[in-house]
């Protein structure tokens, strides 16, 4: 119970007061884009604020790579930072490394697509990875991705 009151009280907090990863432990880097950001865990206030998000709003539940889930992970791509501006230059093969609890976790990119934001695709939650970021007004790229390690 305190875990969920504790959660609550952080997704209530004003984005300047957004919690942070402790460096080193929890990142994205993607190095066919020269990225390399801390992971926030959080929802819109989290995006907004600047920040790579392990997105968890709206019902989603908190996944990393050793739980056996897909990994959800967005960022704005022209505003608030725009810390995924060149997440649209990623192409087929290219490597993506989350860090977590300070082991490496590769994936290997296998497909990228523009998606609804209201129509969203019966297989919209797939693959070991997916990178979420905007495109326009009305729709998101996303780009999947697989577990290269063993």
């Amino acid at each position: 119970m305190i875990g969920k009151v504790l959660v609550a009280a952080l997704l209530t907090l004003p984005a300047q007061c957004a919690p942070t990863a402790v460096p080193n432990q929890d990142r994205l880097s993607i190095p066919a884009i020269g990225l390399n950001r801390v992971i926030v865990i959080g929802g819109q206030r989290q995006l907004d604020a600047g920040n790579a998000v392990n997105y968890t709003e709206g019902g989603r539940s908190l996944c990393w790579p050793d739980e056996g889930c897909i990994v959800y992970i967005a960022g704005h791509r022209t505003s608030h930072g725009a810390v995924f501006n060149k997440v649209p230059s990623i192409e087929m093969g290219s490597q993506i490394t989350i860090t977590h609890g300070g082991v490496a976790y590769s994936y290997t990119v296998v497909d990228k697509v523009i998606q609804s934001r209201t129509h969203l695709a019966p297989d919209f939650f797939r693959g070991d990875l997916m990178v979420q970021t905007s495109w326009t007004a009305t729709t998101s790229m996303l780009v999947y991705a697989v577990r290269s390690d063993p």
